[in-house]
Order: C-alpha cells, then structure tokens, then sequence
C-alpha cells in the first residue's frame, strides 16, 4: 500500500485507485484527483518500465555458430528470440564487417552494417543520425587552406615525396 503525506493525514476523504504491477495490487489512497491522476500514470509508466526490462530479460539465444581459424580470420553468428541478431566476419585486428539489428523501445527495426579497416569503424543505417551539410563559406575556407600550405606542410610534403 502507498500513501502520500497527506492521504495518511485524512485518509476519511481519501480515494482508493487499484493498479496491478507485476502481479501485485498496488493501492493508492489520494485526496484530490490530480494526486490520483499522478500516481495512477506513475504506476503505468513503472508498469511500462517493468515489461519492456521483463521482455529483454526473458530473451533467448535461438542461433549461435562461431568460428576462430589459424589464421586469425573468424566469424560469429547470434540471434534472439526477440528478434535481436548480430553476425560478423573479419581477420583479428585488421578487418572486420557485419551487421547487428534489434527492435528498439519505441518498437522500430534498426539495422546497423559496418565494416572496421583501416579507415576506422564505418557505420551505416538509416538509424543514425546525420550531420548537417557544410555552409558555403566554410567549404570556401577549407579549399582555400588545401590550395595554400603552410611552409610546415610543403616541407612535410617534400620529406614524404623523397620516402617513396
């Protein structure tokens, strides 16, 4: 049983609200219906909470195949029973790629390919946020700044030129 401060205070005039939360009866005593009102969303919200956690929780493995060869390659394979997968390829700390989608909590697909080399992680989905297109002026300044080095950066250019 919940109470707040004032429902204990004149618990004569008080409304009685029942809610089942996890298969428990949860009993709120209010004395006005806004409180009411106010405890009785918390309580769907908590209840919210409590099934999307119980969800993931009773999840399990449906798919699972992973391979380590002696070369370093290898490759895995995992799914779950809520619809959750994640499969990947690659050579150990050189290459990888694969994918991994679930459903998130607003209940929308999310798929997520990548591939990791040598020019970093490389994410792409229709999930990820963008940024937005560079202004004007701001291209103007970085193609003026790539067609006029700095002496630093010539010299640093002369060096690499006589290294290959």
């Amino acid at each position: 049983i919940v109470h707040c401060s004032q429902c204990v205070r004149h618990k004569k005039h008080s409304r009685k609200i029942l809610c089942g939360i996890s298969k428990e009866v949860v009993l709120f005593d209010c004395v006005n219906k806004k409180m009411c009102k106010t405890l009785l969303l918390i309580s769907f919200v908590i209840t919210g909470l409590l099934t999307t956690a119980r969800a993931e929780a009773d999840s399990t493995i449906t798919r699972y195949a992973s391979q380590l060869n002696i070369d370093g390659s290898y490759s895995f394979d995992i799914a779950q029973s809520n619809g959750a997968e994640h499969r990947e390829d690659g050579v150990g700390g050189q290459y990888a790629q694969g994918y991994f989608r679930h459903y998130s909590p607003e209940g929308k697909f999310v798929q997520i390919i990548y591939v990791a080399d040598e020019n970093g992680y490389q994410p792409q989905s229709d999930a990820l946020p963008t940024p937005p297109p560079v202004p004007a002026h701001i291209q103007r300044a970085i193609e003026y700044i790539r067609a006029h080095p700095t002496p630093e950066e010539l010299a640093d250019q002369q060096v690499r030129a006589r290294q290959f």
